[in-house]
């Protein structure tokens, strides 16, 4: 069965722009090198009310979710309440999550105070998800994983949920994208030849991506990224692969026919 993996990112600081969110592209090659993909995403300020909404959507569905952020010990860190009130369980208070902190708090020559310890509070019935950084777990509950918001925290963390407890989802499935940046042709100019190569070959899926900034301007030359994707299971797919290569060959074919000048064409694979 196919895993529908979404992401939330939490943060006032990536809605305000103070912060460009990494996780995404991080979680993309993270997931793409097990053959997994994001089916979707979602960027929450810290706001309780909003992220508690959230979470009653996302625990009532079928998701595998990564929440990254959130989970500290600032006024501003409101993941694990949320989740709680989602769920409708009280937090409680982890004594194995308390003794990494005291550890971590040690290490340092820290005080431990009640801010600290409230890290080790998660919603009645969680598990740990180990931190190789600093040893301060993250927690995950029905299939929601619960992370920190440092990167070098984060991702680690999620490839640990990943490795341990969907190894039987991985596959050598991916997807493959064959671009093709053309000069010379709008987009209304290709819709015929978009809808000849997928009925000619519905299998695989076709985009188109107009440079924005020759659109309505007359003496700009127009330019524009075509592209065909599918996804394949590079030990099983043989037959599918020979197809999408004949379909790249007719796709080339066919702008050439229109007289677009291809200026950068290429394979990627995610």
């Amino acid at each position: 069965m196919k895993l529908d993996i979404g992401l939330v990112i939490i943060g006032d600081e990536i809605l305000s722009g103070k912060r460009v969110d990494r996780h995404f592209l991080k979680s993309q090659e993270i997931l793409s090198a097990r053959g997994l993909v994001i089916s979707w995403a979602h960027i929450i300020g810290d706001s309780p009310s909003a992220l508690t909404k959230f979470f009653k959507y996302s625990f009532s569905s079928n998701s595998v979710v990564f929440c990254f952020g959130g989970i500290g010990s600032t006024p501003d860190d409101f993941t694990r309440q949320s989740c709680s009130l989602a769920l409708n369980l009280p937090l409680e208070e982890n004594s194995i999550a308390v003794d990494l902190i005291k550890q971590r708090c040690n290490s340092l020559t820290l005080r431990v105070n009640e801010q600290r310890l409230n890290m080790a509070k998660f919603p009645s019935g969680s598990e740990l998800i180990p931190n190789p950084v600093n040893g301060i777990p993250g927690f995950f509950i029905k299939s929601h994983y619960f992370l920190p918001g440092f990167p070098q925290m984060a991702w680690p963390m999620m490839e640990w949920v990943l490795d341990n407890r969907y190894h039987k989802h991985f596959s050598s499935t991916f997807e493959f994208d064959h671009f093709f940046k053309v000069k010379g042709l709008y987009e209304s100019s290709v819709t015929p030849l978009l809808e000849k190569i997928c009925e000619s070959f519905p299998e695989f899926s076709v985009y188109s991506l107009p440079n924005s900034e020759a659109t309505g301007r007359l003496k700009k030359e127009p330019s524009i990224e075509l592209g065909l994707k599918c996804r394949l299971d590079l030990e099983k797919d043989e037959r599918l692969d020979e197809l999408f290569k004949l379909a790249t060959k007719e796709f080339r074919l066919e702008i050439l026919k229109l007289e677009g000048h291809i200026v950068e064409e290429g394979l990627l694979k995610r």
